[in-house]
């Protein structure tokens, strides 16, 4: 179904506006069907007409992403494990869709690093990102300190910690009461 961009017939005031009335639709005020690309195992690419004649290519499904080492200049072309974080919708990186902006994580030389979307794959029918370091680097970081831990055995959560200290501070109460 197609997308209508059009002025609201009301005005805030409550009235209505004159101009709305004025012709039927216009070929220009014509919106699209979102790309909402997703991450899958094969590329699908979908081509539509724009104003001109003139056509776009949109990426509905893609696996790999061209992705910039901004320290060395290196360009690699880089599978794409996830959707990390997508300021576009909240629910996209729970349904692996990208956007302009989303952050990916993908496999950049043998190593997970999150990278971020710099092209538009509705669009342009590829994906383009930046590796990141900042935030999402250290979240990488802290997951493999917490992943080494666990093979160790010896994670404990903020909540079980504090638990103990609670059971130990309630332990040393007690003795204190029954040496009175």
């Amino acid at each position: 179904m197609t997308q209508w961009h059009l002025k609201s017939k009301k005005k805030s005031s409550g009235g209505f506006h004159a101009s709305r009335e004025r012709s039927d639709k216009k070929l220009a005020w014509r919106g699209g069907i979102p790309a909402l690309t997703a991450i899958s195992e094969e590329q699908e690419v979908d081509s539509f007409r724009i104003r001109g004649g003139k056509t776009k290519m949109a990426s509905l499904k893609v696996k790999y992403a061209n992705a910039k080492e901004p320290k060395t200049g290196k360009y690699q072309k880089c599978e794409i494990i996830t959707v990390e974080e997508n300021n576009a919708n909240t629910q996209f990186p729970r349904r692996n869709i990208i956007t302009l902006g989303a952050i990916i994580k993908v496999k950049f030389d043998g190593k997970e690093k999150f990278a971020e979307v710099t092209s538009r794959p509705g669009q342009d029918a590829n994906i383009n990102a930046v590796i990141v370091e900042g935030i999402y680097g250290l979240k990488a970081k802290k997951a493999e300190k917490h992943a080494e831990k666990a093979k160790e055995g010896t994670t404990e959560t903020k909540t079980e910690k504090k638990a103990k200290k609670i059971h130990k501070n309630k332990k040393k109460a007690l003795k204190e009461e029954k040496k009175e």
